[in-house]
Parts: C-alpha cells; structure tokens; sequence
C-alpha cells in the first residue's frame, strides 16, 4: 500500500485489540488471527466519539495531504458539511485515497463530491470489478499483495456506525466510485 496507514484517534481498550487496523491487521499482542481480525473490526460500529458539523471538502483536503499520494491528483468539490464523527470520516477518507493511489496508479485523480443527502469518491483508476464488489467489503479481502483487507471493510463499517448507506458502483471513467447516502447534511 502506498502512504503512511490510518491512526486510531480514540482510546483503545488495554488488550489492543483496535491496534489491529493501525498494525496491518495484528493486535497489539502480534495476533494476525483472521477470526480475532474480524471481531477486532466488528468494535468499529461501537467507536464513534460524537457527531460535529465537518467541512467535507477542507477535510478531504487534509486527508488528502496524509495520505502518500505520488503524482495523484485530488480534486476536493464537496461543498456539503456533513454531521460525522470527524476521526472517523478521517479513516474513511484517507483509506478510500490510499486505495485508489495503490490500484489507480501513482497518477491517478480522485474526486470527492456531493450527492443528493450525501457524497462519493471517484478514482479515475481501473475500478473494481462488478463481481467483486460485494467481497471488497469483507474483512481480510485483498488484491494487493501488501494489503490487508481492511480498508474497504473500514469504510464500511464506520459508514453503518454514522448510519449511512455505503455502495461501490462504477465512475463516469471507470474507476471505482463508493457513495455514502443517508448522510447528515447541515
């Protein structure tokens, strides 16, 4: 994967059980079970902290800037402020970046917009697959030889903790573009 991967900003419970994300999917303790893996990722839709009014074009800006992006290009037209958990939208962002910079090519221009009661982002790299669109979201599912199978899954499920409705569909250039529905919107 290329780019620094996402931290945890919140506390997280003694036995490190949240480290798994930060630490490629081990826990603190080196644990690379694929079942302790997936109850680790199951404690994300108990995780958000509280819901504040975000900028959502400034933060995809500064995710953006986090994420190691090459020669990518980010083109940041939201102009919503969503009601989210700001750490949260953070991963969702910076994991959905990093994604379309490790498939997309290190050129690759990625757009993060509106929708009616929500927002998308489109990479104008080869997109995923339509048969595997629904396993891009399971845990520990990966077609990069260094990834692990989390980012998708991440999205996901900080997604349904806000309540949101999350889909990956195909970008006007046939990239991968994931929409968000049912967002806050102030």
């Amino acid at each position: 994967m290329t780019g620094r991967r996402s931290s945890l900003d919140s506390p997280t419970p003694s036995d490190g059980s949240l480290s798994a994300a930060r630490n490629g999917g081990s826990n603190a303790t080196g644990d690379r079970d694929p079942d302790r893996r997936a109850r680790d990722l199951g404690r994300y839709e108990t995780i958000l902290e509280s819901l504040e009014p975000v900028d959502l074009g400034a933060i995809a800006e500064e995710c953006w800037r986090s994420v190691g992006t090459a020669d990518a290009t980010v083109r940041a037209e939201a102009t919503a402020t969503v009601r989210a958990d700001r750490s949260r939208l953070k991963q969702v962002l910076e994991n959905l970046l990093r994604n379309a910079v490790s498939h997309g090519g290190a050129d690759v221009t990625v757009t993060v917009g509106d929708l009616d009661g929500g927002f998308y982002v489109v990479d104008a790299g080869p997109g995923l697959p339509e048969d595997e669109r629904g396993e891009g979201f399971e845990a520990g599912h990966t077609t990069d030889s260094d990834g692990t199978g989390f980012g998708l899954a991440i999205v996901e499920r900080v997604g349904e903790a806000h309540g949101w409705a999350v889909c990956v569909t195909d970008g006007p250039d046939g990239g991968a573009r994931s929409e968000f529905t049912g967002v806050g919107i102030e």
